[in-house]
């Protein structure tokens, strides 16, 4: 048994105040922190974050998921500023593309796993310490929202299977056929497009990012690198246009992963890496060619 605190626990380090939406309450927090007598051990401030708001939002579309997220880059200013007055980090504790479990067609499509990745990195950038993206069991999620998903009364055909919810990174298998929140668990999982967009930015856990110049022209991709504790340069190109190819120059290039599908409204990703991955891309000795919707993770040479 553990002993009791008796409201005294040496050494528990706190989060606060994992707010839902208005991160102006970070800022709050940090004028009034200065005040607080007996201060506990606050080691981060947290927040959610959801792009798309909820299902039914209109506005909530795979061509603005797309689109680079200026919310987030503006809560990233927000909650850097007031962790910087507080001496803490900053972490994003819950998100996710549409909240109350997602949005068929959205959610579960590939073009999730490229918003994914592009946030991931993202918020590294702006120098979060980690982010929780919201899943977990069909059963669970839809206790936690009040019994069914949101999402479902979108879905032109209630039957037809899909993840609970559409947007977790990693689907029971036993809670995917039929609707409802029904579903036998069993110990057979599934990795979703989001989770495929979330595996892909690990490549990036424990280097150290380096500033990018990186002009993609009329196409919307974005670029991030990073050197490893190997020193190993790796670079990130994602390509979330879904008409034209992104052409960088990059000589000497080793291609390690493409993350692909054959469309953005895929209901699944292909995560290549090793001869599949090098096959997959137009690759010459000084070009990396990344095609429409894909993303390709390259080493360069210490040349």
């Amino acid at each position: 048994m553990r002993a009791p605190c008796n409201g005294r626990c040496r050494g528990a380090k706190f989060g606060l105040p994992d707010v839902a939406g208005d991160v102006k309450w970070l800022t709050r927090i940090a004028d009034l922190w200065p005040d607080v007598k007996d201060k506990p051990n606050v080691t981060t401030l947290s927040h959610h974050h959801y792009w798309g708001g909820p299902p039914s939002n209109p506005q909530a579309n795979i061509q603005r998921l797309m689109l680079p997220d200026e919310v987030a880059t503006m809560q990233g200013g927000v909650a850097r500023e007031a962790a910087q007055r507080m001496k803490t980090a900053y972490r994003m504790t819950e998100g996710n593309t549409v909240f109350r479990g997602g949005k068929p067609g959205l959610s579960d499509a590939f073009a999730s796993a490229l918003w994914s990745a592009d946030y991931l990195f993202q918020l590294m950038s702006m120098g979060y310490s980690g982010v929780n993206l919201h899943g977990g069991s069909g059963h669970a999620q839809a206790v936690s929202v009040g019994g069914s998903f949101v999402g479902e009364a979108e879905m032109k055909d209630p039957n037809e299977p899909h993840p609970k919810p559409f947007y977790t990174p990693i689907a029971n298998q036993g809670t995917l056929a039929g609707s409802g929140v029904d579903g036998k668990l069993n110990d057979k999982y599934l990795l979703e497009p989001v989770g495929y967009g979330m595996k892909f930015a690990s490549r990036f856990l424990g280097a150290t990012l380096l500033e990018v110049d990186f002009d993609s022209g009329p196409v919307n991709a974005f670029a991030y690198a990073a050197r490893k504790p190997d020193g190993k340069r790796i670079v990130a190109i994602i390509n979330k246009d879904d008409t034209r190819t992104v052409t960088i120059k990059l000589p000497r290039a080793e291609v390690l992963e493409v993350l692909t599908a054959p469309s953005l409204d895929a209901k699944q990703a292909q995560l290549l890496d090793g001869p599949e991955a090098a096959v997959r891309m137009a690759k010459t000795a000084r070009s990396v060619a990344v095609a429409k919707h894909t993303a390709v993770l390259v080493a360069l040479s210490a040349s």
